[in-house]
Formats: C-alpha cells, structure tokens, sequence
C-alpha cells in the first residue's frame, strides 16, 4: 500500500480491543467492534499531558472571535463570564451538534450523577440568527455582544448505558433522529456524589420511567418530535444489535421520511458492519428497517475500493443530499480504508455505487451544498491515531463523473473521484525539517518535538458551508472543522480549473514547500491542482472546566471539539468536555442565514408516455418567512402552464412563483413529459432576499419515468423506475392502464 496507509485501527486491532471490553462488560452490552481505539491518559487526571506542534495556541483564537459559550450545565441562558460559565458544566461527555433554524440539538454521551438522565439538548441560538446580512459591522458587532446562547430543555435518557453518539435533525426541523450505543460503560463512570453501590454512576438515580418522552432505547435510532422544543418527545425507536448506531443521517426521498444509519461492529447474525435504511412513518411516529448495504453484499470483490483494504470492512458515517447538478438524491459515504462512496440513494432499498475516492481512515465526507463554479465537490477526512506521522488529512474531491454525460464518467463501473487538494494540520515531516517557511499548516511551529498522541490531535465533524458578502454577492465556501484538542479550524475553499487527481501520485509523502506559495496543506511533493483548501483561522477555547466535569474514560484534554456547525455565518462547535463554543471567523460573512421551510410536493403519477402533462402541486407547509419559490423541472421537461414562469439558470431550467410565498400557501404548475427514461423533479429552492441568495430544500425531489415511442414491458418500466419496492404496485397499476394491459 502507499504512504496513505496511516490508520492503525486495522480490523484485527479493533475487534481485540473490543472483545476484551465486551469480555468485560459483557456480551450483551458490548459489540464487537468500535468506532474509535481511544488513546489513554498518561497524566493527572484533568491534565492536558500531551503536546504537539501547535502547543502554543492551545487557549488562543487566531482569525476568528468567540462569541459565546454555554457549558450545559442546566437549562436557561449562559453565563456572561465564560471562566464563571464553565464551573456550571455538563458533568459528562458531549457529542454531536446540528443547527437547524433557531436552533441547535446536541447529544450526550453519558451524564454524571450532577447532572444525571441527559439524552440530548436544545439549545435556543436565535440571538445569533437575528443578525441581518445588511446591518454595519459596527452593528454587528453590537449585537453579536449582546446574543445568548441558552438551553430550552433536555430529553431524559432513561438507559444507563444508551449513549447518544450522533444527532440528525429532519429537512424540515420537526423531528431529530439519535443514532444510540452501548458505550457509556466503557469508557468508565463519571464521577459522582453518591456513594449508593447500587447507583450506577451517569444513571439518574430518580429516573421517571412514565415519562413518555424519555429515550429508554439501548442501541440504534431514537425518532423524536422537537416540534415543541421545550418537550421533546420519543416517538419509537429501532434495535441494531450489536453496537447499535453510531451514526445517523435524515432526508426526505420520493415524499417518504429515511433514516440512514451505521452500525459499525456487526448486525444481524454476523452479517457484517452496514449501513442500514429506515422509513420512518410521519403519521404514525413509527420505524421500518428496509434495507442494509454494505461492500460485501452490493460488490463482486475487487470490483472498486480494493486498493486500501486492510482485512477490515468498518463503516463509519454518510451524509445524503439532493445532488445540485441532477437532483439524485445521493449518499455520500466514508467506508474507513475502503474510502469514500457515492451512491445513487433514488430508490431507497437499492443503493448503486456511483462514485469511489481511495484513501484511509475516511472518517467523514460532506458535499458542498451547491456546485462550485461547476463542479460537485465534496470533502472528506481521516481520522488516525497516535501511530500515524500526520494529524489526519482532510482531502478536496472532484465529484464529477457519477453521472452519465458528465467529464469522467465510467461507462464500465465506478467511477474513480479525483484529489483536487489535501490540508492537514501538523506533520512529523516538516517538524524534523524545521523550515522557517513552512508550508501554511507549520509556519508558526516552535521547537517542541512532534511526540506521541492519540486521537486527541485528529480531525472530527465538519460542515460544508457556502457564504455569500451582503456587499459584493461574491460567494465563498468555507469547512468549519472540528478538529478534537485542535478545536475549531476554518478552511476557506479557492476554486481553480484543474480536474481532480487520481493514480499513485495521490499518495507520496508531503514535503518541504519549496515555491514558497504558503497555500496548501499538501506540500509540494504530494501532487496536487490548482483548487486549494487555505487555513484561515482557527479556535481553540479553552476554560476551568471542573477535572471531575469530564469524560474518564475517552480524555481529559480542551479543548476537544467533536462537532462544528454553522448556521447564519457563526459556527457552533460542540466540546465533549467543556459545552458549546460560538465562534464567528474573520473571513465568514455574517447574515444570509437559510429560511427554514417545511414544503411537500404532490403529483399525478409516476410513469408518463413523451408528451404526457404532469400536474405539480407544491404547498409551504410552514416558513418562518415569505420566500420566493422555484421548483427545479427534469431534462427535456417544459413547463405546460399553472402558477409558474419557466427561468433558466445555467444548464437549469426552473418554474418559478412570483410574489412571495407564505406558510400555508400552493403552488400549482403543469409540464410536458420529453424524452424517455428516468426523470427527477426538483429539488425546490427558496429565497428569502428577493432572488438574490437562493437555499435548496433538502427532500425535495421526486422521480419520474418516461415511456420511450417504442414502449417498455411492464417489468422492464417497472424496474427502470427506480420507484421504491412499497410503490411498485401503483406503478404497475398506472402502466398497466397506459398499455392497456389487463
């Protein structure tokens, strides 16, 4: 293998480490294999024993400013003092945040008798969203003084050892999906007050088994309805045996509600780690696994991803979304050492790979949320461990080719994604050189050598976000990364015209930066194009939080930032040791902030013959303002008449509403059926600035299929729809009655 072979969690390491923590906890509550094999602490308790090149900044924020902090302690609004913020802490660990709206959802992964029975947070964060894109900065700035971060409610989890390791938040911001596992036992109790042996330490010792809305579900999907964010509600939930879910992902496909979600350690009689499907039922609140995809039992072996492979199949997390070029709904997988998959997610319950990046460790993947300047990015990272000679990659990747007619499509099979530029944050190679030029992730190391360390140095979450300044319109794209004891790093995205890279120069090691550019974290010696990921700033708070507070069992260390979310230009980042960090960069624009909007579409049908009308009936079920509305319409569709105006923006053509649209309002257009084959509507876009920033809706496509002149048999139409397996049958009603077939 090359020099990108850097994790040493092989899958021989992984499930040795396990087997003797199932040993221990047993069999019941521990899987077989985890997600992370976490360094151990070499110091006191509550020490930051460890260093690295970056010692210096630990506590120092560069490029970037901090605007507010809330250590979880207890509901209501924070602490104008942080240091006094931080002696009211969460006593335990904290997970995954994900903003949506005026709101943030965060996950526990365990709960100290101090603050006992805690599943998830949330967090009110309109202060910050109420800031205009339009206001001067000296008014900015004024009201960013003034905003709080403030904590609504918790949900009760009411299972000692059901710790919330992921948070997804649904398209339209009604309902969260907790991805749970057995690990709080594993990782040691937090310390507490009692001294009742039959007290299990993070366990509520007064736990409310009536209260409905507690999670009591030890390992898998959680359904919650937020919709009254003060109490938050456990709707049903769905065992994953094994280690349960470790990571989760929502979106709407075909009108239906899916939950995607990892089990990394083994599911269903040794059938393997997979990434599993579930409908969830908005009517009735309930869940439905329908699907499970995983190398194995979707590829011939060595058909794509051979060239990683350590004698492992872990599978860690996927984020999915309508693709901005075709509206597919795709998936956007890190399978470790397998790399990074897209797969084609329009029919739920028959996942096909699309695209395939080859690297290690792939820990996250994250799509650019619209395409930039013309091209499918996505970004994606490592996460490694103290045997590796770097702190972890995070890799740029050109995206093109999953679809036929675009540059680099594989007619034969799947298509290879290409590097378009690596960073990485410190690296054992330039600490030996001692360069004073550096390239731009050492330019400011000091002589502390590059010494041992766990994962408290690797990358974490990230959020792919685009940015636009209220004065020019220029748009930027920026990675808000959560980068464990790092913090948070911003990563400012410069596109250039260079495909992306693929073949074994991907894979030399960095060296020295010897043209002096100072832009990339791939040094010269790693091949790289003319697309750079450019380090802007960073944030690395760091407060007296009690040693007590703390996670035992996985670090000590602050910072140590799991996830970073951003939502109207200020970045949330959730610390598993210390709370919730508000941090507005330097170089991100603050305003422009997407409307939230819940919409559902309606249509006559799903088969159509060329030249067939479709009625479109699309309704804002709720907005929080008015927007202007378009509906993006398929290739060789026009529009036939209704509410709309058809508008083409680049290779796009939209049927777009005049007039702002409010909550409750429909929108009804009709349109001509051209071509033949597969087609998908959508996805919807709104604008809650008159047409000049336009935000896309999650789940809000839906596919079509066209009847050739010649025609199709009824299984072959049937098939080629892609219609998911519970509406087959009222496909096969309507082209029965199209073909006058009995």
């Amino acid at each position: 293998m090359s020099g990108e072979e850097d994790s040493a969690l092989t899958d021989a390491t992984r499930r040795a480490v396990l087997r003797g923590a199932a040993g221990a906890l047993g069999a019941g509550v521990m899987g077989s294999a985890s997600a992370h094999e976490w360094g151990e602490e070499s110091g006191p308790a509550g020490e930051n024993t460890w260093t690295s090149q970056r010692e210096g900044s630990r506590g120092r924020t560069e490029g970037a400013e901090i605007v507010g902090y809330h250590a979880l302690g207890e509901i209501g609004s924070a602490n104008a003092d942080p240091e006094a913020e931080a002696q009211n802490p969460h006593y335990g660990g904290i997970t995954e945040i994900r903003t949506h709206g005026d709101y943030a959802y965060v996950g526990f992964f365990s709960s100290g008798s101090e603050t006992p029975g805690r599943g998830m947070a949330i967090l009110d964060i309109s202060d910050y969203n109420r800031i205009p894109a339009d206001a001067s900065k000296q008014e900015q700035e004024a009201m960013l003084e003034n905003a709080e971060l403030s904590v609504v409610s918790f949900l009760r989890n009411n299972t000692a050892s059901a710790s919330v390791m992921d948070v997804k938040v649904s398209d339209d911001g009604n309902y969260v999906f907790l991805s749970t596992q057995p690990y709080q036992q594993l990782f040691g109790s937090i310390a507490g007050n009692t001294d009742d042996p039959t007290v299990i330490e993070g366990f509520d010792p007064t736990p409310n088994f009536e209260d409905e809305g507690a999670t009591t579900q030890v390992a898998g999907i959680v359904a919650v309805d937020v919709r009254d964010k003060a109490n938050p509600e456990v709707l049903s939930n769905v065992s994953l045996e094994g280690s349960g879910s470790h990571n989760g992902f929502h979106h709407r496909i075909g009108g239906d509600d899916y939950v995607f979600a990892i089990n990394d350690s083994g599911n269903l009689a040794g059938a393997g780690e997979g990434m599993f499907v579930i409908r969830f039922d908005r009517a009735t609140g309930t869940m439905e696994l329908v699907n499970q995809w995983e190398y194995e039992r979707n590829f011939a072996q060595g058909e794509a991803g051979s060239e990683n492979v350590s004698g492992g199949a872990y599978i860690h997390d996927m984020e999915v979304q309508d693709d901005p070029r075709t509206g597919t709904p795709v998936v956007y997988l890190a399978y470790w050492d397998r790399g990074m998959y897209a797969l084609d997610a329009s029919d739920p319950e028959n996942l096909e790979a699309l695209g395939h990046f080859d690297m290690g460790a792939s820990h996250f993947a994250s799509p650019a949320p619209t395409l930039i300047d013309g091209k499918r990015v996505v970004v994606t990272s490592q996460e490694v461990s103290e045997s590796s000679t770097h702190t972890g990659r995070v890799y740029l990747v050109d995206a093109d080719g999953l679809f036929e007619g675009e540059p680099g499509y594989d007619t034969e099979g799947v298509t290879r994604l290409g590097e378009l530029d690596m960073w990485e944050w410190q690296n054992e190679y330039t600490n030996s050189q001692k360069s004073n030029r550096g390239t731009a992730t050492t330019r400011d190391d000091s002589d502390i050598d590059f010494g041992p360390y766990d994962f408290s140095l690797s990358p974490h979450n990230s959020d792919f976000a685009r940015h636009v300044d209220p004065n020019s319109g220029k748009e930027s794209f920026w990675i808000h990364q959560a980068h464990y004891g790092g913090g948070v790093q911003f990563l400012e995205v410069k596109p250039g015209s260079d495909d992306g890279i693929v073949g074994d120069a991907r894979f030399q090691d960095p060296g020295e930066d010897s043209d002096g550019n100072d832009l990339s974290g791939a040094a010269d010696a790693h091949e790289t194009t003319d697309w750079r990921l450019v380090k802007q700033g960073y944030s690395r708070p760091q407060y007296g939080t009690p040693k007590e507070s703390r996670l035992e069992g996985l670090n000590y260390i602050t910072p140590f930032v799991w996830g970073a979310n951003q939502s109207n230009g200020i970045t949330f980042a959730s610390d598993i040791n210390q709370g919730v960090h508000a941090v507005k960069a330097d170089g991100v624009p603050v305003g422009g902030s997407a409307p939230v909007v819940s919409l559902s579409r309606e249509m006559d049908g799903s088969v159509f013959r060329s030249g067939d009308t479709n009625q479109v009936d699309l309704a804002l079920e709720f907005a929080d303002e008015d927007v202007l509305v378009r509906d993006r319409l398929p290739e060789s569709w026009s529009l036939a008449g209704g509410d709309g105006t058809e508008v083409t923006v680049g290779e796009d053509t939209f049927v777009e509403f005049s007039g702002a649209q409010s909550g409750g309002d429909g929108m009804r257009y009709f349109a001509d059926a051209g071509g033949s084959g597969g087609a998908t509507f959508g996805p919807v876009q709104v604008s809650a600035d008159g047409g000049d920033t336009w935000h896309t809706i999650g789940g809000s496509s839906e596919s079509v299929f066209v009847l050739g002149s010649g025609g199709l048999s009824l299984g072959t139409a049937a098939g080629a729809t892609g219609a998911l397996a519970h509406q087959r049958e009222r496909v096969r009603e309507r082209l029965a009655g199209l073909l006058g077939d009995d």
